[in-house]
């Protein structure tokens, strides 16, 4: 699991303090017991390039769950910064995700799944509508939407 510190240090200064950044001894999100330290993993982020930084672990003795302790500028699973991530996402919202990733030089298909990784939109379609938009969505029971 994850969790997100939310800190001031932006990625060139987080990235230059290395091993020294004062990551805080965290509570366990699962029993609430403080944590332990439990080292550190390398992992790329893309702020226009690609550059390694090491994400501290922490681990709950009292249920022996290790967690990733992100910095908030971080997505977890994603390659690209939140900086970069939410404006794409505001500009896919506006219809717009194509000029998006050509201004971010990202590929369209990156952009475009991020919606769907970090917005899976509804479960349910109403019931005028045809059929499903996406395969794991189902008819909204009770529904009568019209359109």
């Amino acid at each position: 699991m994850a969790i997100v510190w939310p800190t001031a240090l932006g990625v060139e200064q987080y990235a230059a303090a290395g091993r020294n950044v004062d990551v805080p001894r965290l509570g366990c999100p699962g029993c609430k017991e403080p944590m332990s330290f439990w080292g550190w993993y390398e992992r790329d982020l893309r702020v226009g390039r690609s550059q390694p930084l090491l994400v501290r672990r922490q681990r709950c003795k009292t249920c022996a769950a290790s967690h990733a302790v992100l910095p908030s500028f971080m997505a977890h699973g994603r390659l690209d910064a939140i900086g970069v991530i939410g404006p794409a996402l505001e500009a896919m919202v506006a219809g717009h995700a194509r000029r998006a990733a050509d201004a971010l030089g990202l590929p369209y298909t990156t952009v475009r799944d991020w919606r769907g990784v970090l917005w899976p939109g509804p479960r349910c379609w109403p019931s005028a509508l045809p059929g499903p938009v996406w395969p794991s969505a189902r008819r909204c029971p009770g529904s009568q939407a019209r359109l």
